[in-house]
């Protein structure tokens, strides 16, 4: 059983939390990385970080989508510190910043394209510049629901004050390209 488990991504410490979380037991003003876990064990999707300990800015991945889990001061109203943070984040995900993490992310994910569920894209990639094409547009950003429209309304207007700050060329964004890009915003 423990072996299954540890193939699988799970450990005692994921099925216990599974099923307190299922329970509707839980921490209501959960935060940070903690927060992350809960969100974690209550996705139909695996855990990155059971594959590598502390995997490099995704979280879950699933066979339909690449997801980066964030959550900043859950249950405080939130300020511009709290929008910056996430436009970071969302900056890292799409390789606009800490290309390294990004680059170990895409190299990662391309190596064990065969023993993860990806997204199909990601599975027949030939080469990690497919992984990282697909990370760059099509990885998904979750965080608090109440937090979703806040965080898009943030990134639309950054991006189109400065659209080099993720790496988008500015001649070529339309209002429906900018939708699209905040739309990878979704809730936990």
């Amino acid at each position: 059983m423990d072996e299954l488990m540890r193939l699988a991504g799970w450990s005692h410490w994921n099925l216990m939390t599974r099923y307190l979380t299922s329970a509707r037991v839980g921490v209501p003003q959960a935060t940070g990385k903690f927060a992350e876990y809960i969100a974690l064990m209550n996705q139909p999707a695996f855990d990155l970080n059971f594959h590598s300990h502390n995997f490099p800015i995704f979280d879950s991945i699933s066979t339909t989508r690449i997801c980066s889990i964030k959550t900043h001061s859950v249950g405080i109203q939130e300020t511009e510190v709290n929008v910056n943070a996430y436009a970071a984040d969302f900056r890292e995900m799409i390789g606009a910043r800490e290309p390294t993490k990004f680059e170990t992310a895409a190299q990662s994910l391309f190596a064990a394209r065969h023993i993860l569920p990806v997204p199909p894209m990601v599975r027949e990639a030939t080469s990690v510049d497919t992984v990282r094409t697909f990370l760059a547009q099509q990885a998904q950003m979750q965080v608090p629901a109440e937090h979703v429209g806040l965080v898009q309304n943030a990134l639309r207007h950054s991006i189109t004050r400065d659209p080099g700050l993720y790496n988008l060329p500015p001649a070529q964004l339309s209002p429906g390209m900018i939708a699209a890009i905040v739309a990878r915003v979704v809730p936990i």
